[in-house]
């Protein structure tokens, strides 16, 4: 979403106020975002919110004061993607059939970008007739869709037509800009694994996912196949991905071999644990018993068995480093058999584990392809998809 111009649709529904986040994280993920109101939205959600949090002009009537005396027609040509949410029945019936009662419609009728609606309403109003003919004619025009959750509304009643969760949202954004598939498969390891030492301990890490998530993004938008195989994480994975959760380590390694076979890119980006216990024990270990120390067995090594067997595949390691930061990195690199290696020095209060931020840089056989610096998570990612596509 870095640069992209989303042009945001609010019509006027109680689920309006649930935009102002979507707004937020649209902005967080880099987009510049532009607001236009139905004149019943600001109702719902003031004018001068749009306006703070986008520091633009929020454009509601056709015939205010503009910037410019085509507002309708400069706007339609800034965005990249045109997003209505939430859309009303009568928003949608007016998109559906032409009709232009206000600015944002007028807009709508003049985009030629990817269209996204949002429906959200009472459930015998998304069900009505009149509703669902509109919705189909969006569909034919080739607009997409996000549909609503069964839920609890305001109104009380339970049933479809409850706004979407906002990732699901988020996502649909997304993957307008995909590029087609470029017949390339991506192969990558993601979140901590999970070592049980009895049934309600175990060894684990804080690993969340999101370097994992930044990279999978930065993947499907070059038009690769994302495998994951993923332990426990703190993120939602698109839907594009081919997506295997695991939890142990032994799973992890079992999960990656197959998918392997046909990757031209692995990415080893997963906390795993090194070691395991020897025994787990049935029951809950008391606290009053005399147990002192945990026997441990080695896990095996996913980077170095698949490192030392590949042919073709590009492989990418991760090292994360408390001394000797790059000498380190170098070593692993040799040793796991890897093209490039992440290496990343130990976390800070503002990043690693779990943060946006991150202090990383790539090394490679010829030497530092990316310097060490504290830099964004997708940043990270876009500087690595970008080295894997230069070697393939």
């Amino acid at each position: 979403m870095q640069n992209k111009k989303v042009l945001l649709g609010i019509s006027g529904g109680i689920a309006a106020y649930k935009s102002v986040s979507l707004l937020r994280s649209l902005q967080k993920e880099g987009a510049e975002v532009r607001v236009l109101c139905t004149e019943a939205s600001l109702n719902f959600v003031g004018k001068s919110t749009w306006s703070a949090l986008t520091q633009y002009h929020v454009g509601i009537d056709t015939w205010e004061s503009h910037t410019s005396e085509f507002a309708h027609i400069d706007l339609a040509r800034w965005a990249d993607i045109f997003v209505v949410a939430p859309a009303t029945a009568n928003t949608m019936a007016c998109l559906a059939h032409g009709l232009t009662p206000n600015l944002l419609s007028l807009c709508y009728l003049a985009c030629k970008t990817p269209k996204i609606i949002v429906p959200a309403m009472n459930t015998v109003m998304l069900q009505a007739g009149p509703t669902q003919r509109a919705l189909t004619a969006l569909v034919k025009d080739g607009v997409k869709i996000v549909e609503p959750e069964h839920g609890l509304m305001a109104c009380g009643e339970i049933g479809e037509g409850r706004y979407p969760s906002e990732s699901s949202i988020l996502e649909a954004i997304q993957q307008t800009f995909y590029q087609p598939p470029n017949g390339k498969k991506v192969l990558l390891t993601a979140g901590r694994t999970i070592e049980p030492i009895d049934p309600v301990r175990y060894i684990s890490n804080q690993s969340s996912g999101k370097t994992a998530l930044a990279l999978v993004e930065s993947f499907l938008a070059e038009g690769y196949h994302v495998e994951v195989v993923s332990g426990p994480v703190d993120i939602h994975w698109p839907a594009a991905v081919s997506l295997h959760k695991v939890r142990s380590a032994q799973e992890m390694f079992d999960a990656c071999q197959m998918p392997f076979l046909t990757a031209d890119v692995f990415v080893a980006c997963a906390a795993v644990a090194d070691f395991t216990p020897s025994l787990v024990f049935p029951t809950k270990i008391k606290g009053s018993g005399d147990l002192t120390n945990i026997p441990l067995t080695k896990n095996p090594d996913i980077l170095a068995h698949l490192g030392q067997s590949k042919d073709q595949t590009i492989v990418v390691g991760f090292a994360l480093e408390t001394e000797n930061v790059l000498a380190n990195g170098q070593q692993k690199l040799t040793d796991k058999n890897c093209d490039l290696l992440v290496f990343n020095a130990p976390v800070a209060s503002h990043s690693g584990f779990g943060k946006n931020q991150v202090e990383v840089g790539i090394l490679s056989a010829q030497g530092i392809e990316l310097d060490f610096a504290e830099r964004s998570k997708t940043e990270l990612a876009s500087a690595l998809v970008q080295l894997v596509e230069a070697r393939l």
